[in-house]
């Protein structure tokens, strides 16, 4: 019984880190696209 709640909670673990890993990448993405937007407004305006 404890074996398998360790190995269920590693699991758990394990995907969640995976998602949050995931999910920061995105936005890191995201932040990018937006910063170069931005950028390239401001190159335009000048």
């Amino acid at each position: 019984m404890l074996v398998s709640k360790a190995g269920e909670v590693w699991v758990l673990t394990r995907l969640h880190f995976q998602l949050t890993l995931r999910r920061v990448a995105l936005w890191k993405i995201y932040a990018n696209s937006i910063g170069l937007r931005r950028t390239s407004e401001v190159l335009a305006d000048e």
